[in-house]
């Protein structure tokens, strides 16, 4: 999972009244927007060789021939805008204005095996297989725009940077924000994995082998 970054700077320092000591910051309080963008999986047909290729390359681990695939790749993209204030030393401390997270599935589809005749009983078993990989994908995405939103929304009532100058505040509230979010998003792939661990079993493999016996003899021989 990659982090598509999109930051968006709002400039509007403000001199602080007073040559006080006290620091001199907005008050926390911003905007929050996080939501998922996820589109129906694409279907499509590929030789059983490209398929075992494609695990194979992902490191994941397999029981037999692969019959179809499910590929999933999510980025988030954020936007951040920040309010600012200059503190009577000349630092600029900086707060969220508007925070916009988007994470999107820019990648899922399902491949069936080229060698299965398509709409047949083998290719429905296959689809229905490959449908329950979809389904953690989806779920645990929408789990984690759930979780994304509340931790978002908690680092905003209390996140603030102080400075040189707006740009550098407005980094440093970069960097905790993506702090904030990498555990939501590593816990999301922590339940795909296991998620997915729990569907490709040794006892599934061994069910789709032994189905539609008809459309079985079809296929090519393992090589």
């Amino acid at each position: 999972m990659s982090g598509a970054l999109r930051l968006a700077v709002t400039l509007g320092v403000l001199l602080a009244s007073g040559t006080g000591a006290c620091a001199a910051c907005p008050d926390n309080g911003a905007s929050i927007s996080v939501s998922r963008d996820d589109p129906e999986p694409a279907i499509s047909s590929a030789p059983m060789a490209a398929l075992r290729n494609q695990m194979q390359a992902a490191a994941q681990r397999t029981h037999g021939e692969h019959l179809g695939v499910t590929a999933s790749r999510v980025e988030w993209r954020m936007e951040l805008a920040a309010r600012f204030l200059r503190e009577p030393d000349g630092r600029v401390c900086a707060v969220a204005d508007r925070v916009s997270i988007v994470l999107a599935h820019v990648e899922h589809a399902i491949r069936i095996a080229e060698e299965i005749t398509p709409q047949g009983c083998l290719w429905r078993e296959v689809l229905v297989h490959e449908q329950r990989h979809v389904a953690v994908n989806r779920t645990t995405l929408a789990q984690a725009e759930l979780a994304l939103r509340g931790a978002v929304t908690e680092w905003a009532r209390r996140a603030r940077a102080r400075a040189v100058n707006a740009e550098a505040a407005t980094g440093l509230l970069q960097v905790s924000l993506r702090h904030a979010v990498e555990p939501h998003l590593a816990a999301m792939r922590r339940a795909r994995v296991e998620g997915h661990g729990r569907i490709d079993t040794a006892a599934e493999y061994d069910r789709l082998a032994r189905i539609c016996p008809g459309d079985q003899r079809r296929l090519p021989p393992l090589r």
